[in-house]
């Protein structure tokens, strides 16, 4: 295995929850890469060197970190949710980046772009939709699929990632995430946190 790519996300319109009782946008987008990721490793280190790359967005700079509601059990927004959940992603890949360090694995994420023909947001609150709706017939403002595919393919086969691990890039290249994202007490917490929703054992790799 080369190459590990966490692609797939959803935006739930409805707090909903899956059957462990997470709610789904987190689940999907973060806990789902978490978890298959772990699944992986030993093929990952047998194929080394080898890479996991993550798609993120940076609507994360939009949201924090509340660890007494991660899950928006009170106060439910389908777009903060969204936003929370890309905030874990890129905490995880920077927190996963550093514990491989040692190995032959490098664990980068990135920014697509705004892309309104992916549909991820069909199932979002009605204002949400009206909002891309509208920022996608503006004229320069969205980013085509093949653009945001090549990104992702980058970070796949690129030679310059091969070594380079850590990284959150964007159409601008290589970002620095918001704080929230990379502060080392943030990672952990999470880390932990989602070992415990996922019942694994946190001090992996």
């Amino acid at each position: 295995m080369d190459a590990l790519v966490h692609n797939a996300g959803l935006s739930s319109r409805h707090r909903t929850e899956t059957e462990e009782g997470i709610e789904l946008t987190f689940a999907v987008n973060h806990l789902a890469p978490y978890l298959l990721t772990r699944q992986l490793l030993d093929r990952l280190r047998a194929s080394a060197p080898s890479r996991v790359v993550v798609t993120a967005s940076d609507i994360h700079r939009r949201a924090t970190f509340d660890f007494d509601d991660l899950q928006f059990s009170n106060e439910y927004d389908s777009l903060q949710a969204y936003a929370r959940s890309k905030l874990a992603t890129i905490a995880f890949t920077r927190e996963l980046a550093d514990r491989l360090e040692e190995t032959e694995i490098t664990a980068n994420c990135f920014h697509p772009g705004f892309i309104p023909s992916t549909n991820l947001f069909r199932d979002a609150a009605i204002w949400t939709r009206a909002m891309i709706r509208a920022a996608a017939i503006v004229p320069g403002v969205g980013t085509t699929q093949q653009e945001g595919a090549q990104r992702l393919c980058d970070l796949v086969t690129a030679p310059e990632f091969s070594e380079r691990t850590g990284t959150y890039v964007t159409g601008e290249g290589i970002t620095a995430p918001s704080s929230d994202a990379i502060d080392p007490e943030n990672r952990e917490r999470l880390w932990n946190l989602s070992a415990d929703l996922v019942d694994v054992d946190p001090h992996w790799p």
